[in-house]
């Protein structure tokens, strides 16, 4: 599913936005566009719930695209 996200870069702190293809069990590499600092993105929900593990992967992608923050933060790329 394509989706414009925004990012808070771990390097510079400003706050840029990307639209592409999002896959929710990856992470994602994205490009600082300030700072050229590269960052991770894991969508991956610190809390798993017994309702996600019940539900199909289309389900599933749309209620995590609904819990994600409205500024995802990154990490930097190891």
């Amino acid at each position: 599913m394509k989706k414009r996200l925004k990012f808070r870069c771990w390097n510079c702190k400003k706050v840029y936005s990307i639209y592409r293809e999002v896959d929710l069990e990856q992470k994602m590499i994205v490009g600082c566009p300030f700072c050229d600092a590269e960052a991770v993105v894991d969508f991956t929900p610190e809390e798993p719930t017994d309702v996600l593990r019940n539900m199909s992967i289309h389900e599933r992608s749309s209620d995590v695209v609904g819990r994600l923050p409205e500024i995802l933060p990154t990490k930097k790329r190891a």
